[in-house]
């Protein structure tokens, strides 16, 4: 009579994909000896191959003894989320919070006490260190920060269903990973840091001149780098400018891009400042600055390998925009545009946009527009005109193409639909 250690091994993989909880699928791995060694690989595959932890004592205890342990080869993508436990306690009125279980919001007060000592000590440093020089496999690390929709973890308590995890986030968790990186001696390839939704300034951003050198080669030696950030203040750093000094948005950023020198593919996202955008378009050399020494501003990246760039929920102007394009049109072949705001001077300057896009875009072998939207500001009354590109038909969205008829295919976009 058939049974599970009689059937296929196909068929019971089949049968595993239909649990939905790892609770579920340890308790089929307990069956049997057969079972554990049969399920093995598929509950690694599954449960650890994208794995995510807390900056908080036992979070980071378990990344270690999983590193340690037979699952260790499976950890291909990392999160490390940088988000700290609220400073002090929001009062009952805000989160409608049932403060008869005392035992609870005093365990609650003493994590955020012991987590601001063990960040001040740096332990979460040691650990990730400790963890991550055991993941021979390991491809990508994500720096991720709060999200804006409530979300749960084991790592927090909760209250009756309401979230108490601070949108705050440590701005030395960049940082720290880094040199966890460095310390551990592995070669990353790819870095993600997803701060879009986090309150962090740009020095989170912020390498000083005595990490640099642990953290450099760590840096040099990624070949993608995904960057979302919302740059929602200018650095205190100023340059001088037109005879006086000008703060600088984004400055440690601009600082931190120029050191990954060999990255091939490359991603922004909410980069909303024309300066940023007028910056990584602009030339890579400071001649013209004649300004005291020092307060130049850091030059513009070269990025001699970089085959693919996608920018992501940001706003750029069309000028920007295809300035980037050529510069980097020696390497880069795919470009990807993905809820990206493109300001015009006038909805009737789109047609002249897509006839430079298409001769600038020559060398592309693959371009995504997707929920592409015109922005147009008008000085005048100070409003603003927004419009949907719609391709081929209303209500899509979205145009890909890949192949070598770039120019020929993308001259065709002058008839696309602009819709409110």
């Amino acid at each position: 009579m058939p049974s599970l250690t009689t059937i296929p091994l196909e068929i019971l993989i089949q049968i595993s994909a239909l649990l939905e909880t790892p609770d579920d699928f340890g308790a089929l791995r307990l069956t049997c000896k057969y079972i554990e060694a049969s399920l093995f690989k598929t509950f690694a595959w599954r449960y650890f191959n994208d794995i995510s932890f807390s900056r908080i004592e036992h979070s980071l205890r378990a990344f270690v003894n999983i590193s340690k342990s037979r699952l260790s080869p499976f950890l291909k993508y990392v999160a490390i989320h940088s988000e700290l436990v609220p400073t002090k306690w929001v009062s009952d009125d805000d989160l409608n919070i049932n403060t008869s279980d005392l035992e609870t919001i005093l365990r609650y007060r003493q994590r955020r006490a012991d987590q601001r000592i063990f960040l001040n000590t740096c332990q979460d440093q040691s650990m990730l260190a400790e963890a991550f020089c055991n993941l021979s496999h390991l491809e990508q690390v994500i720096i991720q920060g709060p999200r804006r929709r409530p979300y749960f973890r084991d790592d927090y308590d909760t209250y009756e269903g309401q979230e108490i995890i601070s949108r705050m986030s440590n701005a030395s968790c960049l940082q720290n990973v880094l040199c966890a990186l460095a310390r551990s001696g592995i070669e990353l390839k790819q870095l993600k840091i997803d701060m879009y939704a986090a309150l962090v300034r740009d020095d989170a951003f912020n390498i000083p001149s005595f990490m640099e050198e642990a953290i450099l080669p760590v840096l040099v030696h990624l070949e993608a780098l995904d960057i979302r950030f919302l740059i929602l203040d200018e650095s205190v750093v100023a340059r001088f400018q037109e005879q006086k000094l000008q703060k600088i948005n984004a400055y440690y950023l601009r600082k931190f891009l120029l050191r990954a020198t060999q990255i091939k593919h490359l991603c922004l996202g909410g980069m909303n400042k024309e300066s940023f955008s007028e910056w990584l378009s602009g030339p890579v050399s400071n001649e013209q600055y004649n300004g005291p020494s020092g307060l130049e501003s850091p030059i513009s990246p070269t990025f001699m390998n970089l085959h693919e760039f996608t920018l992501i929920r940001s706003r750029i102007s069309s000028n920007s925009l295809l300035a980037i394009i050529q510069k980097f049109s020696a390497t880069m072949r795919e470009l990807y545009l993905d809820g990206v705001l493109l300001r015009l001077s006038n909805f009737g300057e789109w047609p002249e946009f897509v006839a430079q896009l298409a001769r600038t875009s020559r060398h592309l072998r693959k371009i995504s527009l997707e929920h592409v939207r015109v922005d147009i500001h008008f000085r005048h009354d100070r409003s603003i005109r927004r419009r949907h590109v719609e391709f081929n038909k209303p209500g899509e969205r979205k145009f890909v193409y890949a192949g070598d008829r770039m120019e020929d295919v993308l001259e065709g976009l002058v008839d696309v639909i602009l819709t409110e």
